[in-house]
């Protein structure tokens, strides 16, 4: 229902003087109890009855005001302490996977987001990426293992991943997709990192036929393995989004996969293609607000 508007007229004098009608209802019941027509100009408070009548009146009039002041006041001070900056503890974050599609996409998130203080990101090659945040590391992953990274981190982020055709072979793929993320979650365990969240694939599992989703699966085992006090594991479909390089699977499917996804409801929600941004954003909420143990989010599932 809409807000309904209680507009102010002039009412009937009392002793020459208006009041408005909100208070009509009041001046009615002095009126009466005054002995006279509600509107009517009042009588005398000459006898003792009659002034202690209209004095009772009046004060109860007084107390509802103040009631009513007390009110305000207090809502007024709840809305500024909402209104105040809650100051909460600085975080670092590592992140690995910023040349990719979602690594890219995540790393902006980061660096604008107001609680981290420090973003550190392990890269291959240099990015270009200047900010006052930013403290970009060119590491060779393989080497992960003997990797010193002298400083305390809070959050840890993984988007590192690649393509059988990119890879060139099952080892060098699996190598990436599952090696990699765990030589990285071991860093920043040694970093004293207790929050870690994984962007894996839609149909990860150990057991699968599917040697894509095999290698996900074994990847996912392992960081459960790590001892993360919170694990997120995030699980996107198709991904939609300008790539440096052309993939040709990606480019053919997408239209379709976009064109099916008012189709895919409930349950199949899951498998609707999802924008980049969404993956990167649901990682950094799911280290936002953290659950206890694993978590596995699918991005279009989550709130928009």
């Amino acid at each position: 229902m809409g807000s309904q508007r209680v507009q102010t007229r002039a009412a009937p004098a009392v002793n020459g003087s208006h009041v408005s009608a909100t208070d009509a209802p009041f001046t009615a019941r002095l009126s009466t109890a005054r002995g006279s027509a509600p509107g009517a100009a009042p009588a005398s408070c000459s006898s003792p009855r009659r002034g202690a009548e209209f004095g009772s009146l009046r004060a109860s009039g007084n107390n509802r005001r103040q009631k009513n002041s007390a009110a305000r006041y207090d809502a007024t001070r709840c809305r500024r302490a909402k209104e105040k900056p809650v100051s909460r503890t600085k975080r670092s974050a590592l992140l690995a996977g910023a040349s990719g599609l979602v690594g890219a996409a995540l790393l902006d998130l980061l660096l604008e987001h107001d609680e981290y203080e420090t973003v550190h990101s392990l890269v291959r090659n240099a990015t270009g990426v200047q900010h006052q945040k930013l403290k970009e590391h060119c590491v060779s992953f393989d080497e992960l293992g003997q990797y010193a990274l002298e400083t305390e981190i809070t959050d840890a982020f993984c988007c590192l991943g690649t393509t059988m055709r990119k890879a060139g072979s099952r080892e060098a793929f699996a190598t990436v997709d599952r090696d990699y993320p765990l030589a990285f979650a071991a860093l920043a365990r040694r970093c004293g990192c207790n929050r870690f969240a994984v962007v894996s694939a839609l149909g990860a599992a150990s057991g699968s036929a599917i040697f894509y989703n095999r290698v996900k699966g074994e990847m996912e085992e392992g960081l459960e393995k790590m001892g993360f006090s919170h694990l997120a594991i995030i699980r996107p479909s198709l991904l939609l989004g300008q790539r440096r390089e052309f993939r040709a699977g990606e480019a053919l499917s997408a239209p379709f996969a976009v064109a099916l996804s008012p189709l895919l409801r409930g349950s199949l929600r899951k498998y609707r293609p999802v924008a980049v941004t969404l993956v990167a954003r649901a990682a950094l909420e799911a280290l936002d607000d953290p659950g206890p143990g694993v978590r596995v989010i699918y991005p279009t599932e989550q709130p928009r």
